[in-house]
């Protein structure tokens, strides 16, 4: 669509229209795009064609408010005065670290098989696996230095 098109649609629909306007409601009849909508009413405005003659809360929650056009000269309505909300005072939680879970407290939850295992890995006494390294030097310690006896 040219941009002619999107302002002849834009005044036609603001001509018929016997109430004010919002801009989503110029949008749904026109089928233009918000931006372009606004884009023409403001320059609707600048050449004295349309004007804001109202103002319609839109977010109450947010205060938030939204220009009521109309087609015609006149003079634009002033902005309201947003009211200023008291704001909450912050929760503050206390929060208490837990202590890690034990195999006690965990095990309740475990499988039957889960259980056998675990009890399996816990019950190696230290000492009784061999671990074996490639070349019998363990690469995790540091190098260990000879002793001279003098």
């Amino acid at each position: 669509m040219g941009r002619h098109t999107h302002y002849k649609r834009i005044v036609g629909f603001l001509e018929q229209q016997r109430c004010p306007v919002t801009p989503t409601e110029v949008v749904a009849g026109t089928g233009s795009s918000m931006s372009i909508v606004h884009r023409h009413l403001s320059a609707m405005r600048d050449n004295e064609m349309a004007h804001i003659s109202g103002w319609k809360l839109t977010c109450k929650r947010m205060g938030k408010w939204t220009q009521l056009w109309e087609y015609g000269q006149g003079e634009d309505a002033p902005r309201p005065v947003a009211k200023k909300v008291a704001a909450k005072r912050p929760v503050v939680l206390e929060v208490t670290p837990k202590p890690a879970p034990t195999t006690d407290d965990i095990r309740p939850r475990m499988s039957k098989v889960t259980k056998r295992r675990v009890g399996q890995t816990l019950s190696i006494p230290e000492g009784a696996h061999k671990t074996i390294f490639v070349g019998g030097v363990n690469p995790w310690l540091p190098p260990q230095t000879a002793h001279i006896a003098q």
